[in-house]
């Protein structure tokens, strides 16, 4: 499959554009089955799934899938569904559970991406807002401290709940978003899903990953990347996070890179106090490897493109650079002293 139309501008290709090219799955060709309550109705969750497609699964080789209609980005290159192929395989690079996508179209109605679905008969997918509703309802300004909060309100009431993988799962979520530049993490696209036990308690856990389409931000057109400063990308480019440990760093006297500095600070802070974080937070920069997502990608048969791959590895970059000069000033802590040190010699 030759992906190469994904990116040109829909002016460019509007006469030789099929939307057929938009993916190995046509949904259209696949049988579908009801699907049971088990994800909520509703925009809340629009970014699993999109409307118009919301009341069924779609099954392939025995796999239920939902579908998301991204036919909207098509001025923008595809970069949503890109960025969500993307980060679907980086996660999984790190150990962070995250749903599983693929390029999808119907027929010649629409392009976008299929999820495949992570939910057993027994499972239901409830919103971040809804939990966040036993403590603080704030659907934006939510951070994993909130979370914390509310999870223990609800073990209060009788649910099953491990807060402190809760709490470790979600503190994966802030360091692979971080490095990927999520700018969209917000309380609809954190999820927990509530499995029914045999004696009909409820266990709460934190669901796969998913909605990673503003992963890298918004993609522009820049030539020579390598001689742009990350300083300079990062303001020009980026924006601040919306999902903190215990801050949301999106106030207006700050740039964007004063943000980034200030997040970093939050997420290395954190990982000094429990040696598994700090563990994490190693393993998670020394190993999320774009060019790794490249070649894989290259043997499945979808080919990237070359200015895409290093808008993607400019994202990652600048977010190791400031991870090394907050690391710069680390004084007491030799794991992290030394990941600075290795920062630096391979900036």
């Amino acid at each position: 499959m030759d992906y190469k139309l994904y990116f040109e501008p829909i002016c460019k290709t509007s006469k030789k554009f099929k939307l057929a090219d938009c993916g190995k799955i046509d949904i259209s060709t696949l049988c579908t089955t009801p699907r049971k309550n088990r994800t909520e109705k509703g925009s809340h969750l629009s970014g699993l799934y999109t409307e118009q497609y919301a009341d069924v699964f779609f099954v392939k080789d025995g796999k239920e899938m939902i579908y998301k209609d991204l036919s909207s980005d098509i001025n923008y290159k595809n970069t949503r569904g890109w960025a969500e192929i993307i980060a679907s395989k980086l996660a999984r690079q790190i150990g962070i559970k995250c749903a599983e996508c693929e390029f999808a179209h119907d027929s010649d109605k629409s392009h976008g991406i299929v999820s495949y679905n992570f939910l057993e008969e027994n499972q239901k997918l409830i919103p971040g807002y809804e939990i966040l509703e036993h403590t603080y309802s704030d659907y934006f300004n939510h951070t994993m401290q909130y979370y914390n909060y509310a999870l223990e309100n609800l073990q209060k009431e009788g649910y099953i709940v491990n807060r402190q993988q809760i709490m470790f799962d979600l503190y994966k979520i802030i360091v692979f978003d971080f490095l990927t530049c999520q700018d969209d993490r917000h309380s609809s696209n954190i999820s927990f899903v509530y499995t029914t036990l045999p004696n009909g308690k409820i266990e709460i856990t934190l669901a796969p990953l998913y909605d990673n389409e503003f992963a890298f931000s918004f993609m522009h057109e820049i030539k020579n990347l390598r001689n742009i400063s990350y300083k300079t990308f990062i303001n020009e480019n980026l924006v601040p996070m919306r999902f903190g440990i215990k801050n949301i760093f999106n106030d207006a006297c700050y740039t964007p890179y004063e943000c980034c500095v200030k997040e970093a600070k939050e997420i290395i802070s954190f990982a000094k106090k429990d040696e598994k974080y700090k563990q994490f937070l190693i393993n998670a920069i020394k190993n999320l490897d774009i060019f790794k997502v490249y070649a894989r990608l290259e043997i499945e048969g979808t080919k990237m493109n070359m200015e895409h791959l290093a808008w993607y590895d400019k994202c990652i970059e600048s977010k190791k650079y400031i991870i090394q000069k907050v690391l710069s000033q680390e004084k007491t802590d030799n794991d992290l002293i030394a990941l600075g040190e290795d920062l630096g010699q391979s900036m």
